[in-house]
Order: structure tokens, then C-alpha cells, then sequence
């Protein structure tokens, strides 16, 4: 049985980069708002390949019913207000990593996605499975000269993604 091991997220939500290590009795505990929601959405999201026909989110229980999307998951838009978003332009990816529990063998499934302010739909760039890959948030981020990050556009991760395979010694690869 192939057990979920790790949920890695950029520019997803709140959250900028984070890579959450889960087991057999992983619970997401806090306060309201903390994004405990949107990691359940993460999972679902890639598991159901971020087909929008399929994907149902759970709106806000605080009575004030926010339309969850994937466009705001993008953006981080946690209010209504002109200033309750996290960023402008996302380059989001959710990564799920999954281990044998017999074997050992890893094997990393995601989505990427893009979103803008000034867009009114998010964009879907592909989906990929890695075999042999235990795909971390690192790997789709390049560092400046600043000392700051940049999450990979879509097009540059592609090649990352197949040099990671091809460095795991997998002959298999799917990127769609």
C-alpha cells in the first residue's frame, strides 16, 4: 500500500512554501483561518488532477460564505478586502509524495497552476507523476542573486521535473 507521506505546497493559500511530512496519524490542529481546509483542498485537488467539474471545496463555516476557488487558493485571498490576498501573481504547485510501505519506493504526484489578480480564471498548466522522486518544495524553486527565491514558471519546472526522474534512474515519466 503506497501511504501519503508529504504535502509540499507553493504559493498555495497562505502558505508560500511549505513542506508538511504526514503518517498514519498525522492531525491538522489550529485556529480558524490557519489553513487547515486547504490542505484537505490539496490533497483533493491533485487527486481528482484539478479537473474544476470534480474539485468541491469546503466554503468558510464562519457564516460568511467565501467562494473558494482555485484562483483564490492561488492568490492567498483569505478576505473580501482589496488587501486580504497574499500576492498578485502565483506560480502555484501542489506536490503529494507517496511510499511503499512494503518496497520503500517513492513515487510524487502533483498540479501546477498559475493565477493573476487581473485574471478572472486561474490557469492549469499540467499535471505529473514522478516515479522514484521525493519531490520537495526546493526542487521547484531557483535561487536570486538577491538572496531571494523564485518558484519556477511551469515551462522551466518541466525540466526540472525530468532531470529529477532521469536522476531517480526512472525510465517512466509522466508530465501532461
Amino acid at each position: 500500500m503506497k501511504l501519503l507521506n508529504r504535502i509540499s505546497l507553493l504559493q498555495f493559500f497562505l502558505y508560500e512554501r511549505e513542506d508538511l511530512d504526514v503518517g498514519r496519524n498525522t492531525a491538522f490542529l489550529g485556529p480558524n483561518g490557519t489553513g487547515k481546509t486547504c490542505l484537505l483542498d490539496a490533497v483533493q485537488t491533485v487527486m481528482l488532477g484539478a479537473d474544476t467539474q470534480r474539485v468541491h471545496f469546503n466554503a468558510q463555516a464562519d457564516g460568511k460564505r467565501r467562494d473558494r476557488s482555485l484562483r483564490s487558493y492561488c492568490l492567498g485571498i483569505y478576505d473580501q478586502s482589496e488587501h486580504g490576498r497574499c500576492r498578485d501573481i502565483s506560480n502555484a504547485y501542489i506536490s503529494l509524495v507517496f511510499r511503499d510501505e512494503d518496497t520503500g519506493e517513492v513515487v510524487t504526484a502533483g498540479v501546477a497552476l498559475s493565477a493573476r489578480v487581473d485574471a478572472v480564471e486561474h490557469s492549469f498548466h499540467g499535471l505529473y507523476i514522478l516515479p522514484g522522486v521525493d519531490l520537495t518544495s526546493a526542487d521547484l524553486v531557483e535561487a536570486l542573486p538577491d538572496g531571494q527565491v523564485r518558484v519556477l514558471p511551469w515551462k522551466d519546472a518541466q525540466y526540472r521535473l525530468r532531470a529529477l526522474v532521469d536522476e531517480a534512474g526512472s525510465t517512466r515519466t509522466s508530465l501532461i
